[in-house]
């Protein structure tokens, strides 16, 4: 693994990480407060297990990667820059689970 590679990994893993200690201390009225209605019939150990495996896969991708391939960059939406794979992982990763966690958190007082 890189140096970019474990700099990239870390904080997703540190976020991975924290997300579900978030969830697991979530109660059942603050669980039902910020689940969305689409997926009210899953639980709390089913939606926890979704996400960690996922979460895993994720960050196996992210540690194969090398310093050239995260410097790889290509066009990710038609009226946007082209981004690397840096930029994707540090947005669509690491920010994507800042974001949720931040909505939960403000959804359930925390």
């Amino acid at each position: 693994m890189g140096a970019k590679t474990e700099a990239l990994a870390r904080p997703f893993e540190d976020k991975a990480r924290a997300a579900v200690a978030t969830l697991e201390k979530l109660g059942d009225v603050e669980w039902k407060m910020e689940h969305a209605r689409e997926h009210a019939d899953c639980t709390r150990a089913e939606t926890l297990a979704l996400f960690q495996t996922g979460a895993a896969k994720a960050l196996a991708v992210v540690q194969s990667l090398s310093d050239d391939q995260l410097a790889t960059s290509g066009t990710v939406f038609p009226d946007a820059p082209p981004m690397t794979a840096e930029q994707l992982i540090m947005l669509g990763l690491v920010g994507h689970i800042a974001d949720h966690m931040g909505s939960i958190r403000k959804t359930v007082g925390m």
